[in-house]
């Protein structure tokens, strides 16, 4: 299963979702409590093993990308921060 964050990666779009969601915290905690509701119900549906994949720690790593978050206005540090509590 895909981590809240790949989801809020790839379908958090400026100028769109931001007119639902205007911080991309806010569309992470929406984001993680859908997917721990599906974790649940596979759980009960008795799935022994369940992997969240690609969570995307090393991108917020790499100076190319923590330069663009921060020309979104976003801290960087507080990214992965929020990376992790999603997930």
């Amino acid at each position: 299963m895909s981590s809240p964050v790949v989801f809020k990666i790839n379908a958090y779009a400026p100028g769109v979702t931001d007119k639902v969601y205007p911080t991309w915290a806010e569309l992470a905690h929406d984001l993680t409590h859908i997917i721990r509701d599906e974790l649940v119900e596979l759980v009960e549906e008795g799935v022994p093993y369940i992997q969240i994949d690609a969570p995307q720690y090393t991108q917020l790593a790499d100076p190319v990308h923590r330069e663009r978050v921060k020309q979104e206005g976003r801290d960087p540090d507080q990214a992965i921060d929020e990376a992790i509590a999603a997930d």
